[in-house]
């Protein structure tokens, strides 16, 4: 079965499994709205199947999401593995000025326990 009719979360899956193990360690992954065309239920899953691989291969993961779910998602993922975490949160005020909050794997739990939304 070609694998382009399993969908479009499956081909994103194969694509960023395939750039992991493909090239040398000690490298960058980049990946650009990680929760396209991904399922929630699938989520967590692939937070803690990037986790395991990141330090099979060693390689460092960074991922853009607006996808809240998805961050929310990360904490079940990282929980025994909560250093490995960081989330960072840019903005611009209304005069256009940048700013970036990060936060580490408490800072995260703390805000999703308390509602607030940080993508």
């Amino acid at each position: 079965m070609p694998i382009n009719v399993l969908g479009d979360g499956f081909c994103r899956v194969s694509l960023i499994a395939t750039g992991i193990v493909s090239g040398p360690k000690g490298r960058l992954l980049l990946v650009d709205e990680i929760d396209s065309g991904l399922h929630r239920n699938v989520m967590s899953g692939l937070w803690e199947s990037l986790l395991e691989l990141s330090h099979e291969y060693g390689i460092q993961v960074f991922c853009s999401t607006h996808n809240e779910e998805m961050l929310q998602e990360t904490l079940p993922a990282f929980a025994e593995e909560p250093d490995a975490l960081r989330v960072y949160r840019i903005s611009r005020d209304r005069d256009g000025v940048a700013s970036c909050q990060r936060y580490d794997y408490k800072m995260l739990e703390d805000a999703h326990a308390m509602g607030m939304d940080v993508r």
